[in-house]
C-alpha cells in the first residue's frame, strides 16, 4: 500500500564565499583530486556551496556555468547526501554564478511522492 509523502525542495547547507583567495586555501582547493587541471589562484574570488539532495549540486553548477561562462568549476561532487560545488574566477563571474545558483535552487518546489509502506505488492522480502 502506498501513501502520499512530501518531498522537500533542495536545501542550501553551506555557502562560503571567499573574496580574496589566500595562497593556503587556493592550495587546498587545487589538490589534484579537486583541480582536474584548473587550479584556483591566489587573489581569485572563490565559492563553496553544499546542497542537499546531492543531485541538485549538478543542476546548480550547470546553471551557474551557463550564466557565467568565465567561472572555473574546480569540482562538483555528488557523493553522499549532500553535493558540493567548488568554483573560482573573477569577482563579476562568480557573483553572477552565485545569483544563478540561488535562483535555480529557489525555483524548485517540493512535490508529493508515492511512498511505499512496506506492505502489499510493492513490499520486498
Amino acid at each position: 500500500m502506498a501513501t502520499k509523502a512530501r518531498v522537500a525542495p533542495p536545501q542550501l547547507r553551506v555557502y562560503l564565499p571567499e573574496r580574496d583567495l589566500q595562497r593556503q586555501f587556493a592550495a587546498f582547493m587545487g589538490t589534484p583530486a579537486r583541480a582536474r587541471g584548473y587550479p584556483p589562484e591566489q587573489g581569485e574570488y572563490a565559492l563553496i556551496v553544499e546542497v542537499a539532495p546531492a543531485l541538485f549540486a549538478a543542476v546548480a553548477a550547470n546553471e551557474a556555468e551557463r550564466a557565467a561562462p568565465g567561472v572555473t568549476l574546480v569540482d562538483v561532487s555528488m557523493i553522499g547526501a549532500a553535493g558540493r560545488i567548488y568554483m573560482c574566477g573573477g569577482t563579476d563571474d562568480v557573483l553572477r554564478a552565485e545569483r544563478e545558483i540561488a535562483a535555480v535552487l529557489g525555483a524548485v518546489e517540493g512535490r508529493d511522492h508515492e511512498a511505499s509502506t512496506g506492505e502489499g505488492p510493492d513490499a520486498g522480502p
